[in-house]
């Protein structure tokens, strides 16, 4: 048998680092930034953790979003995510958190991804040639570039390659040492905070485990015991994985129970973003219906009809030309062995659930539970990305090994390429797919490019298998046109011109003007009209201003109490000031709201109406809020009816923070403290230091009983979720120590 080519190790470490620097260089430059979700959502939230990182606070509490909600329950926060400790370091170094230092934690993981694809492809048994080019293709491929603007997406995919390293070495050489090791790298990932991506994982591990011990127990590597054993081997890391992600885990399965998501929005939601069969021409020419750029960029529109402008992003999921080339001459030569009938089992599984709609797939799974809770099923297209670049990594050893008929099979699978790239560059394929016409053109020039780089790319191809080039020099050059050609494909996509900081920079004046000073003044603020809106959706974390919109995807269900007017459900609300329009101007400004009500109001009256009827109840105007509150439960005290301005009391804000707030409340009889505050059931009370329960009012408002005369009344957060998880954690982790410390010790000792 021929020796296997062999790299110097140092260099698919460099030539990795070297391709993402090239890659990423305007970012790292400060010339151009991440944007859309980045901006909107995940950067204000990184500086928000980062803050209390720095003060070593928890941030239970966001009260600066849909007038608070849940933030440590929210997994996208990734708030024990290993990485993001280090922005926690820079925030008190720097004084703020710049978008460099954000955007270079996300850039680091795309060396992670090469370099854990190609030692995955190692393990399996590719060249280091081979696992070079293949860990270039994973890397940099769409579904991790596109996902840029989403990174904790990113971040699951940078860490599964080294996840599946570990638990394949677990099962191949029957070690729960790097059992071990695995859940401890899978349970650190799991934290980087898409559950959605976590549930796919789950299942492509499992599925990993159950297939790689079947096809031990079928080629009499193992006996039944055995096998069992090996098993609990295989599902020890996914266990482990669970346990030490319980710390967020248990949170989020609180919060998603009282999310808009808590049983999904029907499959017509789920499925609305779909992978259409005709796209699988973008694995050749991947901007053939189009894309979706940063504002400003010269384009060709997505122009797939039915489509919006996020579908682009969520279904590239293009390898380079040149990996998918080496992709089908390795299938017909690995795929009847174990880890190539997986692979390609995983691929062709992965790609029938993506078309979503399209396909009867994902409707059957959609009914299992978990799958209903998310939409866009081509994010699983992950798995078609990393099957292909095992199977290119092996396709690569195929060629250097010269028999003659791996000619026919890298001509079998340039020709379907070659054929797809030409018909694009002469325009037939864009006339068979209707493209519009004003775009054929730039099509056309797609297809041409996918043909040079096909060329390049098949020529390599060629003179290494004839011999003619040794393998090494090869995957350098192969490694060198899949990196030129997936930076020309998706690049331009991560590169907005649009400054983050400068985006969310606001006015002084008007910033003083918006912002409250707790605890002596507390109000809110809505920013957001059909006429548009005059700060970015989340703002509000990163300026302290208390706003009424905001933007997650796990915004609870009862936030906004379902009032007869809009006017009515913002003066329950203690909205100060509210977005206008100066209609001859066309400008817009903030118009202050009188009718607010405080913060908190005293009330000595209430109707009870059970949890289901509050909306109806609220919407008909039979509850006036200025006179008397609604609960879903009966009051632990005896109220007297009376009107509001008929008893003397006073309310004081003594403290106001993000996760504990303490009032002093002075009254003549007793009554209903009520807060503009969103309830949550994680919140508890106490008066005098006494607990007292926080009632639901208004729907979505909290309620705390006090007795008559003068006391201290304290609000905190104290999630009894939060405190199983940790647990859970803590313990998981420490036996984790315990494990590998017997296990070393053993180790030692032989």
């Amino acid at each position: 048998m021929v020796k296997p080519p062999q790299l110097p190790r140092w260099l698919p470490a460099l030539g990795f680092v070297v391709v993402t620097v090239v890659f990423f260089a305007p970012h790292l430059f400060g010339e151009r930034f991440f944007w859309e979700d980045f901006v909107e959502q995940f950067y204000p939230m990184q500086v928000f953790a980062a803050r209390h990182w720095a003060r070593a606070v928890l941030p239970f509490w966001n009260p600066y979003t849909f007038c608070g909600m849940p933030f440590l329950a929210d997994p996208q926060v990734g708030f024990f995510y290993p990485p993001h400790w280090l922005l926690g370091m820079v925030m008190p170094l720097e004084g703020t958190l710049p978008v460099w230092w954000v955007q270079l934690v996300v850039i680091a993981h795309f060396v992670v991804a090469q370099w854990g694809a190609y030692a995955l492809c190692r393990a399996v048994g590719a060249s280091t040639a081979g696992a070079m080019v293949a860990g270039i293709g994973y890397g940099l491929s769409g579904v991790l570039t596109h996902h840029v603007i989403h990174p904790m997406i990113v971040y699951h995919l940078s860490w599964l390659p080294w996840v599946l390293l570990l638990l394949w070495r677990a099962l191949r050489e029957r070690s729960w040492w790097w059992a071990i090791w695995s859940g401890i790298l899978l349970g650190m990932s799991l934290h980087a905070g898409h559950p959605q991506t976590v549930l796919y994982e789950y299942v492509l591990l499992l599925a990993f485990v159950g297939w790689t011990v079947f096809a031990q127990l079928r080629a009499r590597e193992l006996g039944a015991a055995e096998a069992l054993l090996q098993g609990v081997r295989g599902i020890t890391p996914l266990a482990i994985g669970v346990g030490l992600f319980a710390v967020q885990l248990f949170s989020t399965q609180e919060l998603a129970q009282l999310s808009e998501r808590a049983e999904g929005a029907g499959l017509e939601w789920a499925a609305e973003v779909s992978l259409m069969p005709q796209q699988l021409v973008t694995l050749v020419v991947p901007r053939f219906f189009g894309s979706t750029l940063p504002p400003g960029e010269r384009h060709v529109p997505l122009y797939l009809e039915g489509t919006r402008y996020y579908h682009y992003w969520e279904t590239a999921f293009y390898i380079g030309v040149g990996t998918l080339l080496l992709a089908l001459v390795g299938i017909p030569g690995r795929w009847r062995t174990p880890q190539g009938a997986f692979w390609l089992v995983a691929v062709l599984v992965a790609l029938v659930f993506a078309f979503g709609k399209y396909a009867p797939l994902f409707p059957l799974l959609y009914e299992l539970p978990g799958f209903r809770l998310f939409r866009v099923p081509p994010r699983a297209l992950f798995v078609v990305a990393l099957g292909l670049c095992i199977f290119a990594a092996w396709g690569f050893d195929e060629l250097w090994q010269q028999p003659r008929r791996h000619l026919s099979r890298l001509l079998w699978a340039g020709t379907p390429l070659v054929a797809i790239a030409l018909m694009t560059a002469t325009g037939t394929l864009p006339a068979l797919l209707s493209t519009p016409a004003p775009w054929i053109e730039q099509v056309r020039s797609e297809g041409a490019t996918a043909l040079w780089l096909f060329l390049l790319a098949f020529g390599v191809a060629l003179l290494l298998w004839r011999g003619w080039l040794p393998p090494a020099v090869a995957a350098v050059m192969l490694a060198v046109v899949v990196a030129v050609d997936l930076t020309i494909a998706h690049a331009p996509f991560t590169r907005s011109r649009q400054d983050p900081e400068r985006l969310l920079q606001m006015p002084q004046q008007l910033k003083a003007m918006l912002q409250p000073k707790p605890p002596q003044e507390l109000f809110r603020v809505s920013m957001r009209d059909d006429f548009g809106m005059a700060m970015l959706r989340n703002q509000g974390m990163l300026d302290s201003i208390l706003l009424y919109e905001g933007y997650n995807q796990l915004r609870l269900e009862r936030r906004n109490p379902p009032m007869p007017t809009a006017e009515a459900t913002f003066d329950l609300l203690s909205i100060r000031y509210r977005i206008a329009l100066d209609t001859p101007t066309r400008q817009m400004y903030f118009r202050q709201r009188p009718s607010a009500f405080s913060w908190a109001w005293m009330r000595y009256r209430a109707q009870v109406v059970p949890s289901e009827s509050t909306e109806v109840v609220l919407r008909s105007g039979a509850v006036d809020p200025r006179r008397e509150v609604l609960l879903e439960e009966p009051p632990p005290l005896q109220l007297s009816g009376a009107e509001p301005q008929e008893v003397a009391h006073r309310l004081r804000c003594l403290q106001y923070e993000h996760n504990w707030q303490r009032w002093e409340v002075e009254t003549a009889q007793p009554g209903l403290l009520c807060l503009s505050e969103i309830w949550y059931p994680a919140w508890r009370a106490r008066v005098d230091g006494a607990p007292v329960p926080v009632l639901r009012a208004y729907h979505s408002l909290r309620a705390v009983p006090v007795p008559a005369g003068r006391h201290v009344v304290e609000l905190f957060y104290d999630s009894a979720a939060f405190r199983r998880g940790a647990w859970v954690s803590a313990i998981t982790a420490a036996l984790c120590v315990i494990a590998l410390g017997v296990l070393w010790s053993r180790r030692h000792r032989r």
